[in-house]
């Protein structure tokens, strides 16, 4: 079923996310659509009333109210529990705001369109508790206005319980007919204006954002096996979950008890990281730093990008931080399975098959639950790649385009950034990448009007991300970060080098949702030639991910 808009971008109820899902594949008929969070500018007895659903198909029209969470009602007053355990108590049951909504829904169309498109059309109204079994007998509802878990087990859509409740309401309905597709159009027509737009691309954003905001059955799995052994090593590549896990299993090992340390290369990661596990005991420190306080080794090293420090000299350094040392400490380390050992050091591939013969188990995070399925592929094609299945679906394309010279470049980048304030993106969600340092960046260039809305990322301000302000950084700094929106600039060279491929691939795999590239002109042939060349193996590994 059609849903407008198409998706959500006005809730936090995860349970209306389980009926939007729902819905999306209910089929009530081809003309069937659907709405969700539709304003009523004229209520019976409020100044504005909210729909959460309505339902509108050739049997009729319906209005859903959504409750999720606990529920209960004694003695005339309900009682909601959120799933933060938050209780919120009303004399105003869910049937009656359903049914008030309905009446006031009804009042409206009859009085601003012509008598005959609303002549015969079944209006009626139900609560869907997606998340408790409820009461079905009642005097004040018919069993067929209530849609629990009961009815929801196992199904992958509302159109049992649909019909059953328009069915319902037909048999109340004097001269009851069906609604024909022009109606229904006149209907929609008139719906629409209050609250179908086309979703902005911060919307967009948004909604690509809850899709990637959780752990998956993938990295729940990985949890268990880390608490279950004392040696872990775990693998998997860009924007499949490393650093988040990292920082949860570190939060749990503290949680036990015992000194802690979660450290990677970056100081500026290390910096956030450190504030996301504010309040939890878990020493966070940059590498170079732990390694040359000396301290007493700890009870639990977590280590993170650990592809930084994949040779025997270093290894030698970092078994020093855990008692026990490499060979029988506790510890728990997460690399990139993508090499990036050209931007730090050297990967020596004995380094990481002693570290293997080490581990009591081992993982391999392959979900990609940051990125689009659009950059994924790019990314791919261009730096070959294994970022994972990406998880949360079609964003906007990836966009490359090509300078001239450093005028052309700055041209092209504030065309982006105002296309993007046009779009409602927030300057914070917007990050500037360049191989090269601030200084050296076409960045450093722009007017003063332009540098004063950047802000530099340093460690100090990575312990505050996300900002409020767009953001500049280098690629070596954001390795570990992430934000909705890249501009990345500064690019001479595709692959010549490892480097130039260990930083595209950094590059690239930052963007959640949308993803800019310039490019110098003279690499238009290099681009379309990596592209050519990899496009039937991407495409061919996509649809195998896919299914």
């Amino acid at each position: 079923m059609k849903i407008m808009p198409a998706v959500v971008t006005t809730t936090e109820s995860d349970a209306e996310r389980k009926v939007f899902a729902l819905l999306e594949h209910t089929e009530l008929g081809p003309h069937a659509r659907a709405f969700h969070s539709l304003n009523i500018s004229e209520h019976e007895y409020k100044l504005v009333g909210e729909l959460d659903f309505l339902v509108l198909a050739p049997q009729g029209l319906l209005i859903l109210e959504v409750k999720g969470g606990g529920v209960s009602c004694h003695e005339g007053l309900w009682t909601f529990t959120d799933r933060f355990g938050r209780k919120h108590k009303t004399s105003e049951g869910p049937f009656r705001q359903a049914r008030s909504g309905m009446f006031s829904l009804r009042k409206r169309l009859r009085s601003d369109l012509h008598p005959s498109v609303t002549a015969g059309l079944v209006f009626g109204y139900g609560v869907i508790f997606p998340d408790t079994d409820f009461p079905k007998n009642s005097a004040e509802w018919a069993p067929a206005m209530v849609i629990d878990t009961g009815d929801l087990r196992g199904q992958r859509d509302l159109g049992d319980p649909l019909r059953s409740l328009l069915a319902y309401w037909d048999e109340k309905t004097n001269g009851a007919q069906d609604v024909t597709p022009s109606r229904i159009d006149t209907i929609s027509d008139f719906l629409r204006p209050d609250f179908e737009k086309i979703p902005s691309l911060r919307h967009r954003a948004d909604q690509l954002l809850t899709a990637m905001e959780s752990l998956t059955e993938e990295e729940y799995h990985q949890l268990d096996l880390v608490e279950n052994s004392d040696r872990v090593l775990c693998a998997g590549g860009a924007g499949t979950g490393k650093t988040f896990l990292a920082a949860e299993v570190a939060r749990r090992d503290a949680a036990r008890g015992g000194r802690v340390l979660l450290t990677c290369r970056s100081p500026v990661l290390a910096s956030f990281l450190a504030d996301r596990l504010a309040g939890a005991t878990v020493d966070v420190v940059p590498l170079e730093k732990a390694l040359d306080d000396k301290t007493d080794p700890y009870d639990v090293l977590v280590l993170d990008e650990a592809q930084d420090v994949l040779d025997f000299e270093s290894l030698d350094r970092v078994g020093d931080l855990v008692a026990g040392g490499l060979e029988s400490g506790r510890w728990r380390i997460f690399y990139d399975v993508n090499n990036q050992s050209a931007l730090f050091g050297k990967f020596d591939p004995d380094a990481l098959e002693y570290l293997q013969s080490l581990a009591g188990a081992g993982g391999h995070l392959r979900r990609n639950c940051r990125n689009t399925r659009d950059i994924v592929i790019q990314t791919k094609l261009v730096t070959h790649a294994d970022l994972g299945k990406p998880s949360a679906g079609h964003g906007p394309p990836v966009e490359w385009t090509f300078f001239s010279d450093l005028d052309s470049e700055q041209g092209l980048l504030k065309e982006h950034l105002r296309r993007l304030a046009a779009e409602d993106v927030p300057p914070g969600d917007v990050t500037i990448l360049s191989p090269v340092p601030y200084a050296e960046s076409c960045v450093a260039r722009m007017r003063t009007k332009w540098r004063k809305r950047i802000r530099i990322l340093d460690p100090e301000t990575a312990a505050a991300w996300p900002l409020r302000e767009m953001t500049f950084a280098s690629v070596a700094d954001f390795k570990g970060l992430e934000n909705q929106f890249i501009a990345l600039v500064d690019i001479n060279s595709l692959s010549a080098t490892p480097r130039d491929r260990s930083l595209l691939y950094i590059a690239m795999t930052r963007a959640r949702a949308g993803l800019w590239v310039a490019l110098s002109e003279r690499l238009r042939a290099d681009l379309t030639a990596l592209q050519r060349d990899r496009l039937a193996v991407v495409m061919e590994d996509t649809e195998l991910a896919k299914s």
